[in-house]
């Protein structure tokens, strides 16, 4: 058995992927809201934890924050099936937007994909889980979303730097520093802390990028400084509202051009 899914529904059309999920070698339970999920987390840690953006009791970042506050719970894989609006934001999870809702969730999942491609992805994204040591990860931004890349370094418990070059022409490179399951400290050229992790997902979102992870030894941290001490999915979540309340604020500001993401 390669690990066992929660789904959090009890809207008919996930039967179909139950049964794609189950067909990929998963087993599968499944719970009709938020409220009997927290219940059936008390009992059992499943590998993952899929739900769909309109639960009947909260909304989905609601519940993805549970997990997320539970150290017990901290690497269930979050699965979010989304249904996006004309505006690119799901009213059902709270009014949040696309950037937000990769934030808190490992993996999204757009709406209309078949239900075989579906479970084909949650197989992939358990099977990259505890077992990941993401040495000698590398590649370009644009294939690879930048906030899934973050959430999934997140994931590790050994320590490891996310070296990321950014901008054209001579890039400026970026360090993201990692420690059990944290980013402990985030560089980009004078810049530090959470003011250099909102440039970075500012840049990433519309600059190319090559990015390289490197695992570290404990005692390679010693000398690096601590500007920050909070978990992957955390850090995206309020860097994230923060650019969008930027660019709210740039966009309302006569004479200025606003940031379009």
């Amino acid at each position: 058995m390669k690990g066992e899914v929660l789904i959090v529904s009890d809207d008919e059309r996930l039967w179909v992927l139950r049964r794609s999920l189950l067909a990929a070698g998963l087993k599968v339970e499944t719970a009709p809201d938020g409220f009997y999920a927290t219940l059936s987390l008390e009992r059992r840690r499943p590998t993952a934890i899929l739900m769909p953006s309109r639960l009947s009791d909260m909304t989905a970042i609601e519940l993805s924050n549970i997990l997320a506050d539970d150290p017990a719970l901290a690497d269930v894989r979050r699965v979010l099936l989304l249904f996006i609006g004309d505006q690119g934001v799901d009213p059902a999870a709270g009014g949040a937007s696309r950037k937000e809702l990769a934030a808190s969730f490992d993996l999204v999942i757009p709406d209309g994909l078949p239900e075989e491609l579906i479970a084909e992805r949650v197989v992939a994204l358990i099977g990259s889980g505890s077992a990941f040591s993401g040495n000698g990860l590398s590649g370009n931004l644009g294939t690879v979303d930048f906030a899934q890349l973050i959430q999934l370094l997140g994931g590790s418990r050994e320590p490891g730097v996310l070296h990321l070059e950014l901008g054209h022409g001579a890039p400026i490179e970026a360090r993201i520093y990692f420690d059990r399951g944290e980013i402990v400290h985030c560089a980009w050229g004078d810049e530090d802390g959470e003011e250099a992790f909102r440039t970075i997902l500012r840049m990433a979102l519309v600059e190319p990028a090559r990015f390289r992870y490197q695992q570290l030894p404990r005692a390679g941290l010693f000398k690096v400084p601590k500007t920050l001490n909070s978990p992957a999915h955390r850090l995206l979540l309020t860097a994230a509202a923060q650019i969008d309340e930027e660019d709210r604020e740039s966009a309302s500001t006569p004479g200025e051009e606003g940031f379009c993401a």
